[in-house]
């Protein structure tokens, strides 16, 4: 029987490790391009991805938004699920404390847009 000896660097443990979280995350968003500089950690750059998280979800209608990553001004929009806009903000901030407690139950879809990356992310909720 013949055995393999693996040589593995700490960048390719990090790279794999990142892959396999991404895997069972539906929300992380992991670009890990390698420099020629060699197989070590300092070659590994992770870009500052824009993210949008709300919690907690479900909710009451008492909510917060937090962005990740570069960005300046973003909009806030929310929808009802057929298509009516029952929000609409402005922040440039990494989180926003929402209020849409008046509105009914069910549920609800954000559009967060980063006028920075011209990027807009769109995530569900549900107010129970």
């Amino acid at each position: 029987m013949k055995t393999f000896l693996l040589k593995t660097s700490l960048a390719s443990l990090l790279a794999v490790f990142m892959l396999s979280l991404a895997v069972f995350s539906e929300t992380l968003n992991i670009r890990l391009p390698f420099t020629d500089k060699g197989n070590d950690l300092a070659s590994v750059i992770i870009p500052e991805e824009f993210t949008v998280n709300v919690y907690p979800n479900p909710n009451n209608g008492k909510f917060d938004i937090l962005t990740t990553g570069k960005g300046e001004i973003k909009e806030v929009m929310i929808y009802n699920v057929i298509g009516e806009k029952v929000f609409h903000q402005l922040f440039d901030d990494i989180t926003l404390k929402a209020d849409i407690s008046n509105l009914d139950k069910g549920l609800y879809m954000l559009q967060v847009f980063n006028k920075t990356q011209n990027k807009i992310i769109t995530k569900r909720f549900y107010i129970e």
